[in-house]
C-alpha cells in the first residue's frame, strides 16, 4: 500500500512539474494559475458558451423554466471586461472610467455576434478618491510596490470591470448584431498592475437618487438630444434657439493638440467629464430648462465634423449680426450673443480653437443636438463658459 501510494505521489509531482514546464513556455507558472482562476470567475457569467442560453431565456420567456428564471433573476457577476481610468481631475478629487454604451464588449460564437448592452453604465463611471485613498487603493506593497500617487494621477491606467447585472430583454438589430440588455446592479474596479495582476481598486453600487451625481446624466438622456432635427435651418429660422452653458471645463482639454491624434482618439478618452447645463428656446416666452449633465470623451461618437466649419461657425456671421444680439455679453436668453462662441477674454481660442480639445467635444456635442453640419449658417445655438 505504501509503495502504491508513492507510485501515485510521484506520477502526480511529476505530472505537475510537466504542466509548470509547459506553462512556462506560454508565460509562465503564473499565467497557468491566473488562467484557472479566470475559468472559475467565468462561472456564472455570460460567455461564448453560455450567451445562447441567457439571449434565448429572454427572447422567449416561460415562466415554467424555473431554471432559466433563476438564471435571469440572478444578479451576480455576469462578465468582465478591460477598460481604461480616466486622468485624475484635482478639482473633483475624482478618476473616471472610460467606459460607455458607445464601446460596451461584444463576443461572437457559432450562432453569431453578441453585444451586452448596459443601459445605466453611465451611473458607475465616477470614482471619488483623495490621495490617502489613492495611496491605499493602489498599494502593491505586498508584491514590492508602494503606490505612487502623482504617477496614479495620470490616468490612461488598465482596469478590469466585473459587471453585476439584472438582465432585463434580448433583440437582433437589422444588422444581425444580437442584443442583451439589462441594468448594472454593482461594478469591481481592478487595475491591472502586471502582466496578469489585478488589485480592486473600488467597488460602485447603484445609485437610487440621480440629483447626487451630475456625471451620471448624459446628453441622450435630456431633452437636447437631436432636439434641432425636426426644425431644419433652410433659410433663416429664428426658432428654437438653445443655450449651452458649461458650468465645469477641465483645462486639461488643453493638454492635447487633436491634429496630433490620429485613429479612434484613444488618448481623448483619457480625459476627464464636461458638465454643463442648457435652456430650450421655443419662442420669446417659451422655454425649457435642461439640468446638470455630463459630457464625457467615452461618449464622443462623432469625429467627422471639419475642423475648419466649427470654427467658422464659432466666430459668428454677417446674417446673425444684422439681427437683434446680446453683443459680446453673454446670457442664457431668449436674445442670442453676438457670436456662438465667447471671444473675450480668450476663451475662444483656450477653450475651442483649432489647437484644443474642446473643438472635437463641440463638434460632437452639436451633433447630437441634431445640427446639420451642411448648414453652418445656423446660429440658433450658442455656448457660454460660467465663470
Amino acid at each position: 500500500m505504501k509503495t502504491k501510494f508513492l507510485i501515485i505521489f510521484f506520477l502526480g509531482l511529476a505530472i505537475l512539474v510537466q504542466a509548470q514546464e509547459k506553462e512556462k513556455n506560454k508565460g509562465g507558472f503564473k499565467k497557468f494559475l491566473n488562467d484557472m482562476k479566470k475559468e472559475l470567475l467565468d462561472e456564472g457569467k455570460i460567455t461564448k458558451s453560455s450567451v445562447d442560453e441567457y439571449y434565448n431565456a429572454l427572447v422567449s420567456v416561460n415562466e415554467n423554466d424555473t431554471a432559466a428564471q433563476k438564471m435571469l433573476a440572478d444578479t451576480s457577476l455576469h462578465i468582465s471586461f478591460m477598460s481604461k481610468l480616466t486622468k485624475y481631475d484635482e478639482k473633483l478629487k475624482s478618476f473616471f472610467v472610460a467606459a460607455s454604451r458607445y464601446n460596451l464588449p461584444t463576443m461572437e460564437n457559432s450562432s453569431g455576434k453578441y453585444k451586452i448592452f448596459m443601459k445605466n453604465i453611465q451611473d458607475f463611471r465616477h470614482i471619488p478618491m483623495s490621495d490617502e485613498q489613492i495611496r491605499e487603493a493602489f498599494n502593491t506593497k505586498s508584491f514590492g510596490n508602494d503606490a505612487n500617487v502623482p504617477n496614479m494621477k495620470k490616468g490612461n491606467l488598465d482596469v478590469r470591470l466585473n459587471m453585476y447585472m439584472k438582465l432585463d430583454t434580448a433583440y437582433t438589430l437589422d444588422n444581425g448584431l444580437k442584443i442583451i440588455d439589462g441594468r448594472v446592479t454593482k461594478m469591481e474596479v481592478e487595475w491591472k498592475y502586471s502582466e496578469y495582476g489585478f488589485l480592486k481598486i473600488a467597488e460602485i453600487v447603484g445609485r437610487d437618487n440621480r440629483d447626487e451625481c451630475p456625471f451620471c446624466t448624459i446628453l441622450e438622456e435630456t431633452a437636447l438630444y437631436k432636439y434641432l432635427q425636426p426644425y431644419p435651418f433652410l433659410k433663416d429660422e429664428d426658432w428654437p434657439r438653445i443655450a449651452i452653458t458649461i458650468d465645469y471645463f477641465p483645462r486639461t482639454y488643453q493638454d492635447i493638440n487633436p491634429s496630433t491624434i490620429d485613429g479612434q482618439l484613444d488618448r481623448f478618452y483619457n480625459l476627464p467629464p464636461i458638465l454643463m447645463k442648457a435652456t430650450i428656446w421655443n419662442s420669446e416666452t417659451e422655454k425649457i430648462e435642461v439640468p446638470d449633465f455630463c459630457y464625457f470623451p467615452a461618449d464622443f461618437k462623432t469625429f467627422g465634423v471639419a475642423l475648419t466649419d466649427l470654427s467658422i461657425w464659432g466666430i459668428g456671421s454677417m446674417s446673425a449680426l444684422t439681427k437683434e444680439n446680446t453683443g459680446y455679453g453673454r446670457t442664457e436668453g431668449p436674445v442670442p450673443p453676438k457670436n456662438p462662441l465667447p471671444q473675450t477674454p480668450s476663451y475662444h481660442k483656450e477653450f475651442f480653437g483649432v489647437s484644443s480639445n474642446g473643438i472635437i467635444f463641440l463638434g460632437d456635442l452639436l451633433t447630437k443636438i441634431g445640427y446639420d453640419w451642411n448648414r453652418i449658417g445656423d446660429r440658433r445655438v450658442w455656448v457660454n463658459i460660467s465663470e
